[in-house]
């Protein structure tokens, strides 16, 4: 029988939104990045988005902004390993390297159109795809009392699966969203779905946590 968690979301020391990567970079919907691929998956999920963000704050519930800062002038985050990975998967990933992605104070590590914190809101910044990576998310998720990690963003298959992966171990709830992440082909996207399942939370639409959100005002 599977087990229903939307239950640890409504207590307001269980509750949290965990708003995932969502860089200007990978929407590309305007400009272009030197032949980067953009996320057209997202051009479809940002309104869910924008809505999902509105209805967490109607309800009250505590948001956290992560934002990627990989790039620097003298490359200070991108390391040895990373640089390697990106060189061996050729064409593909070369932007990484060419590129300055994510650069802090550049376009593209600026926050989406419409999708911005408010001056009272949390932001970590990160410098690899897990935001649990020597950041402080969990020691301000554990100041906070939350048990709950709703994630979204993108790439579902990289960023936010991490994670995912990562808040699971921590011993977090993770309530995963399947229309508020989005990846380069449905196919990563749906087998990232698939493996969370399994192993480390639950999947499941935005419309079914606003729901529960409005049920227990």
């Amino acid at each position: 029988m599977k087990i229903d968690i939307f239950s640890h979301i409504f207590p307001p020391k269980y509750r949290e939104v965990l708003y995932g990567r969502l860089p200007s970079s990978l929407i590309n919907r305007d400009r272009s990045l030197k032949g980067s691929k953009a996320m057209p998956a997202l051009w479809d999920m940002d309104f869910r988005l924008v809505n999902l963000i509105d209805r967490a704050r109607e309800v009250g519930l505590p948001i956290i902004y992560i934002q990627a800062i990989y790039a620097s002038e003298n490359n200070w985050y991108l390391s040895d390993v990373y640089l390697e990975q990106a060189k061996r998967r050729g064409e593909t990933r070369n932007i990484e390297i060419d590129y300055p992605v994510c650069e802090k104070g550049s376009w593209g590590a600026d926050y989406y159109t419409g999708i911005k914190p408010l001056p009272e809101e949390a932001v970590v910044q990160k410098h690899r795809w897990s935001a649990f990576v020597d950041t402080e998310l969990d020691t301000i998720l554990r100041s906070k009392g939350i048990r709950t990690l709703i994630m979204s963003g993108v790439a579902t298959n990289v960023c936010v699966e991490s994670t995912a992966r990562d808040g699971f171990m921590k011993d977090y709830y993770i309530v995963f969203l399947k229309d508020c992440t989005a990846a380069y082909s449905e196919e990563l996207h749906n087998n990232t779905l698939v493996n969370i399942d399994l192993f480390f939370g639950e999947v499941v639409n935005s419309s079914n946590v606003t729901r529960c959100w409005a049920k227990s005002r």
